[in-house]
């Protein structure tokens, strides 16, 4: 199908670098964790950025990530599921990590 056939809906693919591999819905990446504890601590994209040595668009594709595993729409709605789980500490990231079902 040529994408301007689908009702523009075509997407574009993305290309992970080598070795990269996507964890399934309801799996967050360690990075993916690290980004949504600094958007509970109203980090913005600049400065989560910043904080991690990473770039913007970076940072906008973990959370673009973290909304399609959720089904959310924005982060708000990331960050009140990361409150209502406990995930916005530090300390529970370890914990996160091992849990398939934390975004569920």
């Amino acid at each position: 199908m040529h994408p301007a056939d689908d009702g523009g809906r075509a997407r574009l693919s993305r290309h992970p670098r080598p070795g990269y591999v996507r964890c399934g819905r309801g799996q967050p990446t360690k990075r993916e964790l690290e980004i949504l504890q600094l958007i509970c601590r109203s980090k913005s994209r600049e400065e989560i950025a910043e904080l991690l040595g990473i770039s913007k668009r970076t940072v906008g594709f973990h959370i673009t990530n973290m909304l399609e595993k959720t089904g959310h729409k924005s982060v708000v709605g990331l960050a009140v599921e990361a409150a209502e789980k406990g995930l916005t500490s530090a300390e529970t990231q370890n914990e996160c990590e091992r849990d398939d079902t934390v975004f569920s």
